[in-house]
């Protein structure tokens, strides 16, 4: 397999080529996007929005056991690849460290709350994600329900004056080692 990206983080899961195959037998609604690029290579028709959805739900699937991923219409898809970059050089960033002991805040974390679902699978963090927009918790937390071993260590929270960013979110005697935004 070639190398995709050079700008990925060298533990970066997906430095690899793709096994479109896999990921299409995976992810079924991900078929329909596969294109033949030669006799040898497959492809995801990157000029259809629905197939970079369809391939990140898919990778998630396939490398984490992700169940029921999605993301509210007209979000961003956030591209896994690139976000597991953003949570690697953190980790350098924290020395490395691993496990439950580690604890990051994600301000905005989004409705597909994609940092969090990284970090727990990568590194076995714990992780509080701050929202405004509460249909965008509301879609976090359906993610959650869908994956319970990811509901213990992700909890949302809402922020509901978006004038201040960190009041109301860290509690009394909370500690994080790390805030991303």
């Amino acid at each position: 397999m070639e190398n995709i990206s050079k700008n990925l983080h060298p533990r970066n899961k997906f430095n690899k080529a793709y096994n479109i195959e896999q990921l299409a037998k995976n992810t079924p609604d991900l078929r329909k996007y596969v294109v033949q690029v030669d006799h040898d290579h497959l492809s995801i028709d990157f000029t259809q929005p629905e197939a970079v959805f369809h391939l990140n739900k898919a990778l998630l699937k396939t490398t984490y056991g992700i169940k029921g991923w999605r993301v509210l219409p007209k979000s961003l898809v956030p591209t896994v690849p690139g976000r597991l970059n953003y949570i690697h050089y953190l980790a350098d960033l924290l020395g490395g460290k691993t496990g439950r002991g580690v604890h990051i805040l994600d301000i905005g974390t989004g409705s597909s709350i994609i940092y969090p679902i990284l970090g727990v699978k990568e590194y076995g963090w714990l992780f509080t994600g701050s929202e405004t927009h509460v249909p965008s918790l509301t879609n976090g937390n359906a993610i959650l329900k869908d994956n319970p071993e990811l509901a213990k260590s992700i909890r949302l929270r809402q922020q509901s004056n978006p004038k201040n960013i960190l009041k109301g979110i860290i509690l009394p005697k909370e500690y994080y080692d790390a805030i991303m935004c």
